[in-house]
């Protein structure tokens, strides 16, 4: 049976109803511990002043959570919602965090030019991003390929990109998941081999997954991933 009220917050109608999805219960990292996922991200590599990309930020929880690591990072979410921006917006000023801010800006339009506009106008030290973290943005992206491609052009020899990110094996389960998901809620089609595509523009790979019954549906099941990579010197 489905349980739609109680499991959709994840995925569900997040990218399109904002509003709806903060009324629901969520979980930050997605099915892994907090040690887990600090010890994938490994912030502490990063040398101070660096600068980190959050794609796909929504309301922020990513960017905020490096934000109390490490005060002295430049870290700038970026997301195509005006809502969610304007609740990460309010939090990290809450925080009083002022090496944290948020832009609105389509993930495949990014280039070095435009990354630079934004650390001018609030007032970061122009660089190229040492790491680029997205959390469940490429299962929600129709082109993630190329969105991919052009984000790993953006890092330095030895940049970091790091994702956090579910898909479903090709199984007849799965495919009624995924006939819900990609029609009724989230379109976006967690098929998408977005681990390989990572792993073939990126070296020094790791991954960490999970397998759990599929939250949106019920359904089959669904695997959480996350994977770091590092740009080829």
């Amino acid at each position: 049976m489905l349980d739609l009220f109680k499991s959709f917050p994840y995925l569900g109608l997040a990218y399109r109803f904002p509003t709806l999805y903060r009324l629901l219960p969520g979980e930050f990292p997605y099915y892994f511990t907090l040690a887990e996922l600090d010890q994938m991200v490994a912030l502490q590599q990063l040398p101070p002043g660096a600068l980190v990309l959050d794609i796909g930020c929504g309301e922020g929880v990513m960017a905020l959570h490096l934000a109390r690591q490490r005060d002295d990072l430049y870290i700038l979410g970026i997301d195509n919602s005006a809502e969610m921006l304007h609740t990460a917006t309010e939090q990290a000023e809450s925080a009083g965090f002022t090496h944290c801010a948020f832009v609105l800006q389509d993930s495949d339009q990014l280039s070095q030019s435009v990354i630079d506009g934004y650390c001018r106008q609030h007032h970061f030290p122009i660089q190229a991003p040492m790491l680029i973290t997205a959390i469940l943005s490429f299962s929600a992206m129709a082109h993630y390929a190329r969105v991919i491609d052009q984000l790993v052009t953006l890092l330095p020899a030895n940049g970091v990109l790091f994702t956090l990110d579910m898909w479903r094996r090709r199984t007849p389960l799965n495919y009624i998941g995924h006939f819900l998901c990609e029609n009724l809620l989230v379109a976006a089609n967690s098929f998408r081999p977005i681990q390989q595509h990572l792993a073939n523009r990126l070296t020094d790979c790791r991954s960490v997954e999970k397998k759990i019954r599929d939250d949106i549906t019920g359904i089959g099941t669904m695997e959480p991933f996350m994977f770091r990579g590092r740009r080829q010197s």
